[in-house]
């Protein structure tokens, strides 16, 4: 099976978020950092994510 590299990234999202999320939110700057992947990139990335229902975004400050 092959998987694009915006799923491949998806999956580290979401792995990283499973890691790191304590009952608060993670800021998107902090997974980027750690994952080595464009901020603006997973934004795109979580907005998927967020319309099939997988992930709760809220707006930042």
């Amino acid at each position: 099976m092959r998987i694009s590299t915006r799923g491949k990234n998806a999956i580290k999202l979401m792995l990283d978020l499973a890691t790191y999320n304590h009952g608060e939110p993670v800021r998107l700057k902090d997974i980027a950092k750690r994952q080595n992947i464009f901020e603006k990139y997973l934004e795109q990335i979580v907005a998927v994510l967020h319309k099939a229902a997988l992930v709760k975004s809220i707006r930042g400050r």
